[in-house]
């Protein structure tokens, strides 16, 4: 698994530097040229720029994803860029992928695996899945919500590339997210606080857009 992130996370982060630039007129960047865009690396990015909704930052350094499938949004990064070769969606039952971007001295990947048909039900099954697609026995903690529960777990070591899996499953709907992400260390890295910092905010901005509440899709 820390392989294929690795390689997935290569093909991701393009060129250049973080760019945080927080432009206050918003823009669909489908209805704008590239050159009348934010020179950030997703906007500037043909592939990346069709999944972003606007020009407007939901917060400082983060744009809003919405999913090919239409079933979730969550923050994106600035600076970050989806890798076309690895992306996936041969129908709104499914979708994969992986953005890359860097950050505090990391290059960070985060891959998405996303199925339409998993449910609350089902829910044991899906955690188990997700411990066996890793190298290491991890213990998962629980956050919940109204209409979301996730559960993740920290992976590797101070001596090593970390990162966290999780899984994050629709209470109001079907429909559950499988995510592995990877921090690789670029330079004189002490502290993995921030990164744990930037994950949890990040994956607390996931929602789901689909199903009500008591009924599945």
């Amino acid at each position: 698994m820390k392989v294929l992130i690795v390689l997935l996370l290569c093909s991701a982060i393009t060129l250049g530097g973080c760019q945080m630039e927080n432009d206050t007129k918003e823009t669909n960047p489908l209805e704008a040229s590239a050159n009348e865009l934010p020179k950030t690396k997703a906007l500037q990015d043909d592939f990346t720029r069709d999944f972003i909704t606007s020009t407007k930052q939901t917060e400082n350094g983060s744009y809003t994803f919405v999913s090919a499938t239409k079933d979730y949004r969550m923050n994106f990064p600035t600076n970050a860029t989806i890798g076309k070769q690895g992306y996936s969606h041969p129908d709104d039952s499914f979708e994969q992928f992986t953005f890359g971007f860097e950050q505090d001295n990391y290059a960070v990947g985060v891959t998405i695996e996303y199925q339409n048909f998993l449910s609350v039900k089902i829910m044991e099954e899906s955690l188990d899945l997700l411990k066996t697609r890793i190298e290491e026995e991890v213990t998962l903690e629980e956050r919940l919500e109204e209409s979301k529960a996730s559960y993740y777990a920290p992976f590797g070591s101070e001596e090593e590339d970390e990162g966290y899996v999780a899984f994050l499953q629709n209470k109001k709907g079907s429909g559950g997210i499988f995510v592995f992400v990877q921090f690789q260390c670029l330079d004189e890295c002490v502290s993995h606080k921030e990164m744990e910092k930037w994950f949890l905010g990040w994956l607390d901005s996931v929602t789901f857009t689909s199903g009500k509440e008591g009924e599945d899709k």
